[in-house]
């Protein structure tokens, strides 16, 4: 049985501590921790645009595991929430996409 992979996307401002506690909630349901979710066929990868660092909501960064280049199709996408400098930024970059 091939594995299925749930996709969690960071970007700039992403909420650090909710990635790392819906990655752990979904580990626990999906199977009562890491060791049984290989048996339960699935895999958790942080996604990102880029392999390099990005920074959070927190002084940390985090660096993506895979890009969405690596992940074209998850099973499953989570997409955290961030503060208010995280939409903003979205919102330039469609604008930037849209007037392209």
């Amino acid at each position: 049985m091939a594995k299925k992979t749930i996709a969690f996307v960071v970007y700039p401002g992403v909420s650090l501590l909710e990635l790392v506690g819906k990655h752990t909630l979904l580990s626990f349901i999906m199977g009562l921790g890491p060791l049984m979710k290989m048996k339960a066929g699935y895999e958790w990868v942080v996604v990102g645009e880029r392999p390099e660092a990005i920074p959070t909501d927190t002084p940390m960064a985090i660096i993506p595991q895979k890009t969405f280049a690596d992940v074209p199709q998850p099973e499953g996408l989570v997409v955290i929430g961030g503060g208010v400098d995280s939409f903003h930024r979205i919102a330039q970059k469609r604008q930037a996409i849209a007037s392209t």
